[in-house]
């Protein structure tokens, strides 16, 4: 549903950014500030805190906790959040592959296993480490 949203957004773009190594790598790093923003809602806003508190309710931090999300998620219309990387030239392909990267890198992130990552990473990143602290009791 999303996608159609946003391939029918694609008319209205800014700018037209093609497909490169760079775009998707400034795709990924927006997307990754994307989900940031969400996640703050998430934990902000009660009609998706609603939603995503499912994930919280794990009773340990593995990468099964990655895995407990809600079937609701569609009715938060969180997917706005990438409305303003298409206007901004990013094709929605490009999005729904960051997206579909993202969903991975976030699965990775709930382990104990990886410790602190490089400085500049930890800096820019959503990492492991971040994430412990984020679920942390």
């Amino acid at each position: 549903l999303s996608y159609w949203a946003l391939l029918w957004l694609w008319q209205f773009r800014f700018f037209n950014l093609g497909l490169s190594v760079w775009v998707f790598l400034a795709a990924f790093l927006l997307d990754d500030l994307r989900y940031y923003v969400y996640h703050r809602i998430a934990h902000r806003v009660r009609w998706v805190w609603a939603e995503h508190v499912n994930h919280h309710s794990s009773q340990h931090y593995n990468l099964s906790t990655a895995l407990r999300q809600s079937w609701t998620g569609l009715f938060t219309f969180m997917f706005v959040l990438q409305a303003p990387l298409v206007l901004l030239g990013f094709h929605p392909a490009v999005i729904a592959f960051t997206f579909g990267f993202n969903l991975v890198w976030q699965f990775w992130i709930h382990t104990e296993a990886i410790g602190k990552m490089w400085g500049w990473f930890e800096f820019i990143f959503n990492t492991p480490s971040h994430h412990r602290v984020h679920h942390a009791p």
